[in-house]
């Protein structure tokens, strides 16, 4: 949602608000303008703390008891200015002198808790244009590194490759030839079926990365240097689909794979909080694969939307070495 069209939500809501105010002329004196100034205070202590901090992250008893303090916090200002600092500078109070504390507390009850109710009211509205605009761009965003996926998987040139590959091993009566016809399907089936839904298991994910790294190693010819560590347990776990594969992609694409002294390092570690994913490797001299790929600017993009506040992501070249590194939680 447009951060002008949630100014003129405000902007509305306030002009409502202060109608009767602007109507009478300022006629009701200072009363009616400390009355609105707190509310402001505790409007917005409500709209900008107190909602997305507790009851966004549905932590609703410590959104009641924040709740309770803005309301003492709007009896103790409307008593301080109205009923101390008004008599002291102005001669005059809101209340009858004299008028009892527990009166006072439960008159105002009338006066603060619609303010704040109001404001939560607001924040809901507010929230609710916001998640429609933004599940209609992460619909989007997802169809579109999906489509871009399997046009970077599923293309001739990618079937050719590993066909003859797999071609060889069978005319050589390779031993690997059936668990690499096995590979290629899993990972169609993978990219046609499975990256369709929301959330796929981790431990698929972690299936996929391992047939594509295996897949991949029968293209380089010569011996080649690759670790692939897994730590910690993915049953159990899920997350969106194809957001580990551009990192396993993009080295194989543009990495150096046969230095036994720099390999391509992919490790994964999994934690009940979340997951890490570190990947290092050496950049190739020239282009070992110009064929396009999901990228990290897509894959940015699928992350902001899908683990706003929940991720890290930082990719950077350090002389011949391409280091990344995704931090993730559940």
């Amino acid at each position: 949602m447009k951060t002008r069209n949630i100014v003129i939500i405000h902007l509305g809501y306030w002009l409502v608000r202060l109608s009767p105010l602007l109507t009478s002329g300022f006629d009701s004196g200072p009363f009616v303008l400390s009355f609105n100034l707190i509310a402001l205070v505790v409007f917005y202590a409500n709209y900008l703390f107190v909602m997305p901090r507790f009851v966004g992250r549905k932590q609703y008893g410590k959104a009641a008891l924040g709740w309770l303090g803005l309301f003492m916090l709007f009896v103790c200002l409307r008593y301080g200015i109205e009923e101390v600092a008004f008599p002291a500078f102005l001669g005059y109070r809101n209340y009858a002198a004299g008028t009892a504390l527990p009166y006072y507390i439960y008159d105002n009850i009338w006066y603060g808790f619609p303010i704040i109710i109001f404001s939560g009211l607001l924040w809901f509205l507010v929230s609710f244009i916001k998640s429609t605009n933004e599940n209609s761009v992460l619909k989007l965003e997802k169809n579109k590194a999906e489509l871009n996926f399997l046009k970077s998987q599923v293309n001739p040139h990618f079937l050719f490759n590993n066909l003859n590959n797999i071609y060889a091993l069978v005319y050589q009566k390779s031993d690997n030839a059936l668990p690499a016809i096995g590979k290629l399907s899993d990972m169609m089936r993978y990219m046609v079926k499975d990256a369709a839904q929301e959330k796929i298991a981790l431990s698929r994910e972690l299936a996929y990365l391992q047939d594509l790294i295996d897949l991949q190693l029968l293209r380089v010819s010569g011996k080649t240097y690759v670790q692939y560590e897994v730590k910690g347990q993915p049953e159990g776990k899920s997350l969106a689909p194809l957001l580990l594969i551009p990192f396993v992609e993009n080295g194989f694409k543009h990495g150096d794979v046969t230095d036994a002294q720099q390999p391509f390092i992919i490790s994964i570690d999994i934690t009940d909080g979340g997951l890490e994913l570190h990947t290092r490797n050496k950049i190739a001299k020239g282009n070992k694969d110009t064929t396009s790929g999901v990228g990290l600017d897509n894959l940015r993009n699928r992350l902001a939307l899908l683990y706003p506040d929940a991720h890290t992501l930082h990719c950077a070249q350090e002389q011949d070495v391409y280091i990344c590194t995704l931090k993730l939680k559940w």
